[in-house]
């Protein structure tokens, strides 16, 4: 017969209520980090309508193309981030830190060959600070060299953390603890909701 289990308030992965949040930095880094990619994507469209515009021939520079397609990339990965560290969810592709680290090492390659090399292909923009091209492509490739920024920072947190917690295989929301009992897989978002709101969780026994 099976008996509701109301001593304590179990987790899923150690017996101890997450009832913190390891993740606020990664949260706010993941953030600015789509507000860059949106400003980017925006500035890099109309980099490409001015120049596929121009009379007779129009023409548009390769880094720009390459930079609109990292910001293409980079939203959804930032979405889904996103929405694992704030549902704290398990299960699924990419929700473990080293989908994580591997994803964001993609994304950290494709900003930094786009920032670099836009940086060397405009290396006098100063001095057309009075045209409004020069002004957009100057705020490209500082956004470019910001965004490059966050995803270090993210990909440092996040191997940090995962290395605290006690492996790079575990969800990358970072919920639980890695003191008592030994991991013990996935758990849903409301077995979490439930651990934090103080009430037992139901575990059956056979």
């Amino acid at each position: 017969m099976a008996y509701p289990d109301t001593t304590t308030n179990n987790v899923g992965y150690s017996g101890a209520t997450a009832s913190y949040d390891h993740s606020p930095l990664r949260k706010g880094l993941y953030t600015l980090l789509l507000l860059l990619s949106l400003t980017l994507f925006g500035l890099t469209v109309t980099r490409i309508v001015l120049t596929e515009s121009i009379y007779p021939r129009g023409y548009y520079d390769r880094v720009i193309a390459e930079l609109l397609a990292t910001t293409i990339l980079t939203v959804p990965w930032t979405l889904y981030a996103l929405n694992s560290l704030r549902r704290r969810v398990d299960r699924g592709f990419g929700r473990s830190f080293s989908h994580e680290l591997i994803t964001l090492a993609i994304l950290w390659i494709l900003w930094l060959v786009g920032a670099a090399v836009a940086t060397a292909h405009w290396t006098d923009l100063y001095s057309c600070w009075y045209l409004s091209s020069c002004r957009i492509l100057t705020a490209i490739t500082a956004i470019a060299w910001s965004g490059f920024g966050v995803i270090t920072a993210l990909l440092i947190a996040s191997a940090v953390l995962g290395r605290m917690k006690g492996g790079f295989g575990r969800p990358m929301h970072a919920q639980y603890s890695t003191h008592g009992a030994p991991y013990e897989g996935a758990r849903t978002t409301n077995t979490a909701k439930h651990a934090e709101a103080g009430e037992p969780h139901v575990r059956a026994q056979v």
